[in-house]
């Protein structure tokens, strides 16, 4: 799906900040239904808020902190889309008493949207998470898609879906939330159009699903999980892939293929994602400098540093960590 981004004006959206559950009801007490249907969050404090309705949607975008586990709790009166778009250091699970469980009794994360249908109660909590932005948009049944709709996009938007996840949600999400923090001229026009695009793709997402694909190819459970401890096991000095195929007993050229199958990025660009999560934890710790990141994480210098995470957040990470 090709998304059209355009340049935003100098307005810029005024945030909530450093909200806690109390403020949070207080505030809905006095009628605003965007807060009134807001996330909450135990234990948590929401640093930064943009909340704003259009046409059927109430959109609400949080930055969230945390030294403890939490718990997130989602207003489930309508059908509600939650994007995770940013987490350090640990990461917000959901689970409705559905989901399968991995070992210790905590539910299998794998992707980071999540679609509750109306009157469907999840748990959300945040585990050793230190730093969440997250995106939730409630959805009224008048929706501005033209009658009759598609059947799948009925099932897409009632029926629960939790930790999946797809690259065009995730774009349109993306700017969503860019609208929210900085609107532009013709704002609502804008808004209305993502909105449009972004039930288009979950009904494209619900046609996938109805005729699922078998992927081939890639690694064993055991072999990719081996390979990424080997990858990582050495933050400065990970193993050449060459190394890492010696030790799987496969060939270079299969790891780096059924690598990318399994995991749909190259080793190399898995490596670089992770490395950039680890540094997003460190310049939340602070009390250390970007050069002796740049040397801890293992890239060549702080200008190499710099450029790779400028890549894949769209910021420095001094800019990051102001945020």
């Amino acid at each position: 799906m090709n998304v059209v981004t355009r340049q935003v004006s100098p307005r810029t959206a005024t945030p909530i900040t450093q909200m806690h559950l109390g403020m949070l009801d207080e505030l809905c007490d006095n009628g605003d239904i965007r807060l009134c249907t807001a996330p909450r969050y135990e234990g948590a404090t929401v640093d930064k808020r943009y909340s704003r309705s259009w046409n059927g949607v109430v959109a609400t975008l949080d930055a969230v902190s945390s030294h403890d586990e939490y718990r997130a709790l989602f207003d489930n009166s309508k059908t509600t889309l939650v994007v995770v778009l940013e987490e350090v250091g640990g990461a917000l699970v959901l689970h409705d008493g559905n989901s399968p469980l991995r070992h210790g009794g905590h539910p299998t994360k794998r992707g980071p949207i999540s679609l509750l249908a109306s009157g469907h109660t999840v748990d959300a909590a945040g585990r050793d998470l230190r730093h969440l932005r997250l995106l939730v948009l409630r959805l009224d049944p008048v929706l501005p898609l033209e009658e009759p709709r598609p059947p799948e996009l009925s099932a897409a938007i009632t029926m629960t879906r939790l930790s999946f996840s797809d690259p065009d949600v995730m774009r349109l999400a993306e700017l969503i939330a860019d609208e929210l923090r900085a609107p532009g001229l013709n704002d609502e026009i804008y808004l209305e159009s993502l909105t449009t695009a972004l039930l288009v793709a979950l009904t494209r997402l619900e046609r996938r699903r109805m005729k699922p694909r078998y992927v081939r190819g890639g690694l064993s459970p055991t072999h990719l999980r081996r390979a990424q401890e080997l990858m990582l096991h050495e933050d400065a000095q990970p193993l050449k892939l060459q190394d890492i195929a010696k030790e799987l007993h496969i060939s270079q050229a299969h790891l780096s293929r059924a690598f990318k199958t399994s995991t749909g990025q190259a080793p190399h660009q898995w490596l670089i994602e992770r490395k950039i999560e680890r540094a997003k934890t460190l310049l939340i710790d602070g009390g250390i400098a970007l050069s002796a990141i740049a040397l801890k994480l293992g890239f060549c210098d702080q200008a190499h540093f710099t450029r790779a995470f400028r890549k894949r957040t769209g910021m420095t990470p001094l800019s990051w960590q102001r945020l």
